[in-house]
């Protein structure tokens, strides 16, 4: 876990500790703790110990990747609570989702020391006397969504519509998924029990999706504290459900809890300059936008608690036209994704002053001319993504500053030159794509620095020289080096990866053999190699 995720997590956790104290919920402990863990070895101890299993089991169900996030409270010790993520299962995400999964767990959190349990059990194929599987889940989906409104990081209504086009994908009904087994049998049903828990806030107020919890007992079975808190029974509800989502899940009558913070004057303008210089009145959406309605409520806009942007989401949106250089005002901005639209002209040297900027996301545009240098100066930044436009000439070597660096995407341009050495040193790399230029010269061996990248894509350049053997030494999912000028034998250590899910050779001059297992997965193209088998 990176540092920018520890603090994105941490966020998360206040956001929905102030959105529960706003519940009245009853506190956590004043000493309560939290162990998010970035060492692999501690938290799989903890998982066993938690989970009360030998460490070896934990280790396999650690390592398993089946699982996206857990919590819980410290057994014997309820003033522990514990969060593991796992990382792999979630890949590179936006700032408010890290949030929203730790939201989640600690909503998870909240149950159990409600109803005095230390963790639901998600394996069980019936329903047990804690209740159906969806309202464990849906709670735990729909509190986030109010919780990062209240904290001002994502307006409640565009969270709404995400879950709403998660549960139209649904062709279930609710009751389906009361066990765990139905849950997650299929895509969108935690965000149809969050549109469920809606449901009941709106029936019964949000406090009653805590009320729940308590009633929970020996003596009070989950029916019997479904009907007391929600004034019906189960049965009841879920036709009701069923007839709100046949309708397209209406808007509901929820207090608005999102603060109304106005923009900064400064940052008003530089928005103002990039809806004027990307045909701002033609976008898909430009809901608020030029209005005097707070900044977190124009569409794709982040603020903070003083207004200033800190980020701008306008992916797929049919902008058209130059990046304004006014943008270089948006002093606390992390986030610029204006990929998948029409934008033209070159990168505006003058990005590079948003010293904040941890994202950068412009591929799939029409941008031209060479990368600017001064983009070296955002060292804090984490993705820089100028894939699929028209950009010429060779890799700045000032880029070699953005040590920071989880993914690096120049592919599909019209870059020259050679794979600069210093990329080596961007030792934080996961993803390095640099297919689709002409790049000439061999694989740098300093490259083999690259210890954690797992998506590595050079092809269709014109690459010479030996595919290296450290390749494979790399966690590798997916290999790309396909379509160059690449000579000699295959190395034996690569074609024996069990971690590879794709591998492209072909359109090189190689020699060698192909193991008869690894052309049968249907991904490769090692079919076309015309090698004999091994």
């Amino acid at each position: 876990m990176t540092e920018e995720q520890f603090q994105y997590f941490r966020a998360g956790i206040f956001d929905m500790h102030r959105y529960a104290s706003s519940l009245n919920l009853p506190p956590l402990p004043d000493d309560a703790t939290f162990y998010l863990y970035s060492n692999r070895d501690l938290a799989v101890r903890t998982f066993a110990r938690v989970e009360r299993r030998s460490l070896e089991d934990a280790r396999q169900r650690f390592d398993s990747g089946d699982w996206a996030a857990l919590a819980g409270l410290e057994p014997k010790n309820e003033r522990s609570a514990w969060i593991l993520v796992n990382l792999q299962a979630f890949g590179n995400l936006e700032s408010w989702s890290y949030m929203g999964i730790a939201a989640h767990e600690l909503s998870h959190v909240y149950q159990y020391t409600l109803q005095r349990h230390g963790r639901f059990d998600t394996t069980h194929k019936e329903v047990r006397v804690i209740g159906p599987a969806w309202m464990q889940e849906g709670f735990a989906t729909f509190h986030p969504s109010r919780s990062l409104a209240m904290g001002g990081v994502v307006p409640y209504q565009e969270s709404r519509h995400r879950l709403i086009r998660q549960s139209q994908r649904v062709d279930v009904e609710l009751e389906d998924t009361e066990t765990y087994d139905g849950l997650r049998a299929g895509p969108g049903r935690y965000d149809m029990s969050a549109m469920a828990s809606e449901l009941l806030a709106a029936k019964a107020g949000e406090e009653a999706l805590i009320t729940f919890w308590t009633l929970l007992g020996p003596d009070t079975s989950w029916q019997e504290a479904f009907e007391t808190t929600f004034g019906m029974t189960v049965d009841e509800f879920y036709p009701l459900f069923e007839e709100h989502r046949s309708a397209g899940f209406p808007k509901l009558d929820l207090p608005d809890i999102e603060p109304r913070i106005p923009l900064a004057e400064a940052d008003r303008e530089a928005l103002i300059a990039l809806y004027e210089s990307t045909g701002g009145a033609n976008w898909e959406n430009s809901d608020n936008w030029l209005s005097d309605e707070p900044g977190n409520r124009w569409h794709g806009v982040r603020t903070d608690a003083d207004g200033r942007v800190t980020m701008v989401d306008l992916r797929d949106n049919r902008l058209n036209g130059e990046i304004p250089l006014e943008l270089v005002n948006l002093l606390n901005l992390r986030e610029l994704m204006l990929q998948d639209n029409q934008l033209r002209g070159g990168i505006p040297p003058e990005l590079g002053e948003i010293s904040n900027l941890e994202v950068l996301d412009l591929r799939d545009n029409r941008l031209n001319g060479e990368i600017p240098p001064e983009l070296g100066n955002l060292t804090n930044l984490r993705r820089l993504h100028i894939s699929r436009n028209g950009l010429s000439g060779e890799i700045p070597s000032r880029l070699s500053n953005l040590t920071r660096l989880t993914s690096f995407a120049l592919g599909g341009n019209q870059l020259t030159g050679e794979i600069p050495a210093w990329l080596g040193d961007m030792t934080n790399l996961r993803n390095l794509h640099l297919s689709e230029n002409r790049l000439t010269g061999g694989v740098p061996d300093n490259l083999s620095n690259l210890t954690h990248v797992q998506y590595f894509n050079i092809n269709r350049n014109r690459l010479s020289g030996e595919i290296p053997e450290w390749l494979a030494d790399f966690p590798l999912r997916q290999l790309f080096l396909n379509d160059n000028r690449f000579t000699g034998e295959i190395p034996e250590e690569l074609t024996e990866s069990t971690e590879l899910e794709w591998l492209w050779l072909a359109g090189n001059d190689l020699t060698g053999c192909v193991p008869a297992t690894l052309r049968e997965v249907p991904e490769n193209d090692l079919h076309r190699l015309g090698l004999p088998d091994c």
